[in-house]
């Protein structure tokens, strides 16, 4: 084989491992906490206070998504620019996912690509500056320890994926911690069935219990 074959398949194993890498540190259950709703706002708001839009955006798509970071490392701004809704095949699963993005977080992605300088619509949003590729989940997680550390942000484990987490929570909570929130959980984050979704939540048995004590008619 000659130098530059060696040399090319050197390349493409190496982009096998970290391909392998980046879909592996995305969705390990028992690393990544769900950082309370509370603290993620708290986040957000340290971050446009000081300018650092690129790591906000990050978080609102990350929160109103519910994707894994290797999507949302695929989504470009023509995604959010160009309407209420964009589809995506998901990397890990390779099912479709139709994302709906509101009206007021549409307006808060075009005020924050006019903030990061209007990139083109071809432009990966988690593109750093001068370069349309995205940073990798690797550093993507190294910021959100930075972030932890830097805010104070009260999460024991913090990663890219404490995120997809907390939209999961979220629905969780606002729909009343019902058996019917997580088939609801469970079909938009493509789990297998519902005892995972309680697996991927944190759902203690005595949470269940307690749901379960509420539930009394008086008359």
């Amino acid at each position: 084989m000659r130098p530059f074959g060696c040399v090319t398949f050197f390349m493409y194993i190496c982009a096998l491992i970290i391909n392998y890498l980046d879909m592996a540190a995305v969705d390990v259950f028992t690393t990544a906490d769900f950082i309370p709703m509370d603290e993620l706002k708290r986040l957000i708001k340290c971050l446009r206070d000081d300018e650092n839009y690129k790591w906000e955006l990050y978080f609102r798509l990350a929160f109103c998504t519910g994707l894994r970071y290797s999507d949302i490392k695929r989504i470009k701004w023509s995604h959010l620019l160009s309407g209420e809704s964009f589809d995506i095949r998901e990397k890990k699963t390779g099912k479709h996912r139709h994302i709906t993005i509101s009206e007021t977080n549409q307006k808060i992605f075009a005020e924050l690509h006019q903030l990061l300088g209007a990139y083109p619509d071809f432009w990966y949003v988690m593109a750093p500056e001068a370069r349309n590729q995205s940073v990798t989940v690797q550093y993507a997680n190294q910021k959100c320890r930075a972030f932890k550390k830097l805010y104070d942000i009260k999460i024991e484990n913090f990663s890219t994926h404490s995120v997809r987490k907390a939209f999961a929570r979220h629905i969780w909570d606002s729909r009343g911690q019902t058996d019917a929130a997580l088939v609801i959980i469970s079909e938009i984050l493509n789990h297998a069935n519902i005892a995972t979704t309680r697996k991927y939540l944190g759902i203690t048995s005595e949470e269940i219990k307690e749901i379960y004590n509420t539930l009394n008619i008086d008359i």
